[in-house]
């Protein structure tokens, strides 16, 4: 996560830097929460595969999903500066709560898939066990009990 943060700080600085006076598409913050987002899962998934993402650009197909440029998100990121009402801090956390509100439901779901596939498997070495039960019909058969 510390990976991922330091990404979205360069990428914040990189933004105030280069952003313009000049009017632009603001972002909007809900869906600057979900870029922001996608753009952590997008890191935590190269980070878990050591993929460098230095030198690819892996931002901009989320941007254009959502209908946005780099430009329209850098100019989002210096806005920030100048409204006092928001703070980028408040869009990276509700990002991190979101991703894990995620993360619970499918740990959730794992672990419901974890109990049936344990049903299942006990259910199975029963039918096993019951397949290769021996029958005792005299006293002498007691012999295959050990």
């Amino acid at each position: 996560m510390k990976y991922a943060c330091k990404h979205i700080i360069l990428l914040a600085v990189a933004a105030l830097a280069l952003a313009g006076c000049s009017k632009k598409t603001v972002i909007p913050d809900k869906d600057l929460e979900r870029i922001t987002r996608e753009m952590f899962l997008t890191n935590a998934v190269a980070q878990q595969k050591h993929i460098h993402t230095d030198s690819l650009d892996v931002y901009t197909p989320i941007l254009e999903r959502y209908g946005y440029t780099q430009e329209d998100f850098f100019n989002t990121l210096a806005n920030f500066q100048k409204r006092k009402s928001a703070r980028l801090s408040d869009i990276i956390e509700s990002s991190i709560a979101s991703l894990e509100s995620l993360s619970e439901g499918l740990e959730r779901k794992l672990r419901n898939l974890a109990y049936v596939d344990s049903l299942a498997k006990a259910e199975c070495s029963k039918e096993v066990l019951w397949v290769e039960k021996v029958e005792v019909n005299r006293f002498k058969d007691t012999a295959k009990l050990h």
